[in-house]
């Protein structure tokens, strides 16, 4: 995973974590001047949520960039490589809209109000 931070200055994050015999829920609060730092809070937020079992990482979830439906854990793929490839996403570019895309279906996913597949009945509600 391509967790970064672009100086102390420009990413804040406080990470809370919840434990009541089991894991639980993640919290996490982002301060940042750049999508892609607001979107790699949000990735790292979604991967402990699957780590710590509050998240199916199997289930599905509709990706309006790629058009399809696929499982969150590929989903975090796509998000890491697009961090990748685009580190800054401080001036417009249609990778900064991806990324603003991502972060917001990101946020959803974290905050569970996104739309998502359960990973026992396979495929996508979207289709």
């Amino acid at each position: 995973m391509n967790i970064r931070a672009v100086g102390a200055a420009a990413v804040t994050i406080a990470l809370v974590l919840l434990l009541a015999g089991k894991p639980s829920a993640v919290t996490i609060q982002a301060t940042a001047f750049d999508t892609s730092s607001k979107m790699s809070a949000q990735l790292l937020l979604t991967a402990l949520n699957i780590a710590f079992g509050s998240q199916d990482g199997s289930s599905t979830i509709h990706d309006s960039i790629a058009g399809d439906c696929p499982a969150i854990n590929i989903l975090i793929d796509r998000v890491n490589a697009l961090l990748a490839a685009h580190p800054n996403t401080s001036a417009p570019a249609s990778f900064r809209s991806n990324a603003e895309t991502h972060r917001t279906l990101l946020l959803g996913l974290n905050k569970n109000s996104a739309m998502v597949t359960p990973s026992s009945p396979a495929g996508c509600a979207w289709r």
